[in-house]
């Protein structure tokens, strides 16, 4: 994943190399790495054999530095922290 900062927000970019029932994105935020909460969602592609690129707009005012992380969720329910 990266993070540009630009003046009123945070952009998140990330990429898929294939996908199996990927249901979507829960994006993620802390300030301590402790405490993360979901501060949005993005839509997977289901199930592909090509890759997919994504992103992300936080335009919440945060000051200091902040950290992202990615929930993936499946169709079935499972999931998976990406950082």
């Amino acid at each position: 994943m990266r993070a540009d900062k630009l003046q009123n927000e945070v952009k998140l970019f990330w990429q898929t190399s294939y996908e199996n029932n990927n249901l979507g994105f829960q994006i993620q935020s802390s300030l301590d790495k402790q405490e993360w909460q979901n501060i949005g969602w993005v839509d997977g592609f289901g199930t592909s054999n090509e890759a997919q690129a994504y992103h992300f707009s936080d335009t919440r005012s945060l000051t200091g530095k902040v950290f992202y992380r990615l929930k993936q969720i499946n169709a079935n329910g499972l999931s998976l922290i990406h950082i």
